[in-house]
């Protein structure tokens, strides 16, 4: 007679925890999850803001040889990285790139950067990058290709190394490397 007390009881108890516990999971997945989004952007778009507005980035001063390289690194660069499309340029529209809002830029050419040696170098995909951290995001530059390439990652978008090794591929296609390649990044 214990065992079926026992029994009952415990079934009782099961009736009323197991929903409990799946209505409290429910309640803090809806409570927790991002709200969705009131009209059709890309994540960090501020409202009234289109992805497709074109983003006006500074014309470097180069020659007709770099521009011709850097030409051919944004002819490379994809239509979308991951989830963010492909913005139009003014201004330096043949030698850079931007993506998504707020915009995830890439400009080619200009002079090299300048670190001291202490600074850590990024291998990423085949390619060294220094970074530089800005009031606004991070800028990632090339130090090891004939022409610097420059990657502005904003803050919102984090991790933003992941976000820079997109653009290795089209940089370590058009740019060879230079002959000094900083003592990090050598293979």
């Amino acid at each position: 007679m214990a065992d079926e007390i026992a029994r009952g009881a415990a079934r009782w108890a099961t009736a009323v925890a197991v929903p409990t516990a799946l209505a409290i999971g429910l309640g803090g997945y809806l409570l927790l999850s991002p709200a969705p989004a009131a009209e059709s952007r890309q994540p960090g778009t501020p409202p009234g803001v289109s992805a497709t507005t074109p983003v006006t980035m500074p014309v470097v001063p180069t020659g007709a040889a770099t521009r011709r390289a850097c030409a051919d690194v944004v002819a490379r660069t994809p239509p979308a990285i991951r989830h963010l499309a492909r913005r139009p340029v003014v201004g330096a529209d043949a030698t850079s790139t931007a993506y998504g809002e707020p915009a995830i830029t890439m400009a080619c050419g200009g002079t090299a950067p300048t670190y001291p040696g202490t600074d850590l170098v990024f291998n990423l995909d085949s390619v060294c990058w220094h970074s530089t951290v800005t009031p606004t995001g991070i800028d990632f530059t090339t130090v090891d290709r004939t022409i610097p390439v420059r990657v502005h990652i904003p803050t919102v978008y984090g991790s933003a190394g992941q976000w820079a090794i997109e653009f290795s591929g089209p940089v370590a296609a058009a740019l060879p490397p230079t002959a000094n390649v900083p003592f990090g990044c050598r293979g």
